[in-house]
């Protein structure tokens, strides 16, 4: 889960940028630049928590929140991402299944 927030991260901040920026824009986002950025480096980050292990339940805290953003909006609105609603809302069970289950026992931060 971790790996593939990493990836969409990085994806939004580089390679899918200029239309991601036009969708953001066409949906209302006023500062769409600002809205990218911030979708992005938090999906970066929360990968970047639970992957490595550190602040795991943090990380799993905001993947369930960018997913559940995603999917409400993909409910209403055209889709602002090109996977289907269905990967966000396994993403999104899956962090809420980190987040109450906990890390595990390979992360650095047992509760």
């Amino acid at each position: 889960l971790g790996v593939i927030f990493i990836w969409l991260g990085l994806r939004a901040l580089s390679t899918e940028r200029k239309e991601l920026l036009s969708q953001l824009t066409h949906l209302g986002f006023l500062p769409a630049r600002f809205s990218l950025t911030l979708l992005s480096t938090l999906e970066l980050l929360g990968g970047l928590f639970v992957a490595l292990g550190l602040y795991t339940q943090v990380g799993a805290l905001l993947i369930a929140l960018i997913s559940a953003k995603i999917v409400f909006w993909s409910m209403l609105n055209k889709p602002i991402s090109k996977e289907p609603a269905v990967f966000y809302v396994m993403a999104f069970v899956m962090a809420i299944t980190i987040l109450f289950i906990g890390p595990g026992i390979f992360a650095f931060d047992l509760p």
